[in-house]
């Protein structure tokens, strides 16, 4: 065989795992970037309600900024204390390319702790 025919070969051969490990690459990418959009918009909407006196609004307030924000809320726990929020929420998504080596969806969890400052003035 000539060389010619051999690097043929390897190239048939190698050119599939080539493009299994770019759409596995792609399809991850794709996870990580929902899971740090996701990360990102909870810190902000927990900024926000941070901003405001926590009362009997403040969880159907916390609900409404996360559908604003095009995040799943089937799932969503938010736990209010008098020391602070803790938000958790786990969803799926779909694997785009994921099927072709069996992963069917990605699990997107958070789990963000909110503590409240008290401030205490000396008179």
């Amino acid at each position: 065989m000539s060389k010619n025919g051999q690097i043929l070969v390897l190239f048939i051969v190698f050119l599939p795992i080539f493009c299994l490990v770019g759409i596995l690459a792609i399809d991850i990418g794709l996870a990580s970037r929902e899971k740090v959009r996701v990360e990102s918009a909870t810190r902000i909407i927990m900024k926000e309600v941070g901003k405001k006196e926590i009362n009997e609004n403040t969880e159907t307030d916390i609900r409404e900024l996360f559908k604003k924000n095009n995040i799943n809320i089937d799932n969503l726990k938010i736990n209010i204390e008098a020391n602070g929020i803790t938000i958790e929420n786990h969803y799926t998504i779909n694997s785009i390319f994921g099927n072709l080596i069996n992963i069917r969806n990605y699990r997107i969890e958070i789990n963000h702790n909110f503590v409240s400052v008290i401030e205490f003035k000396e008179e």
